[in-house]
């Protein structure tokens, strides 16, 4: 069965602090976040649309001091914390556009990213895979 799924690129720019008691520590960085997402039954009109509704969301966190954002009071905002905050609330958006939110992606560097999702990106990191698929992956790995 064919597969089809889009993959949204966003960034912002943020501040972040890992060590909140040493403000010292406070930095910035552009931000990268890739959504992959399936559009179901979703038409185009919908699909247009949920794109807008993440970008929105994710506008809010432009400029900011992430330590200070609620959702991250009382634990640093690590990638872990912003990409799986991230995604529960990425998922209801893309659910109310008719589509499902695949596999999320963020970032704070080239060569960092943290995902999570529903389905495992294997190999093609664009290509979501079938849990087939996968088995056969992890069969000829060992």
């Amino acid at each position: 069965m064919l597969s089809r799924s889009y993959r949204y690129y966003f960034h912002f720019n943020a501040a972040h602090n890992m060590a909140p008691n040493d403000p010292g520590k406070k930095h910035a960085h552009s931000f990268i976040v890739t959504a992959y997402l399936e559009n179901g039954e979703a038409n185009l009109h919908q699909q247009n649309a949920c794109e807008r509704a993440i970008k929105q969301y994710l506008e809010r966190y432009e400029g900011i001091y992430l330590n200070e954002a609620a959702e991250f009071r009382g634990q640093p905002p690590t990638l872990e914390v912003i990409c799986e905050a991230f995604y529960e609330e990425l998922k209801k958006i893309a659910g109310a556009y008719g589509m499902q939110l695949l596999h999320l992606e963020v970032g704070d560097s080239p060569v960092g990213m943290y995902a999570v999702g529903e389905k495992l990106l294997v190999g093609s990191m664009y290509e979501p895979v079938t849990e087939e698929a996968f088995r056969r992956y992890v069969e000829e790995m060992t």
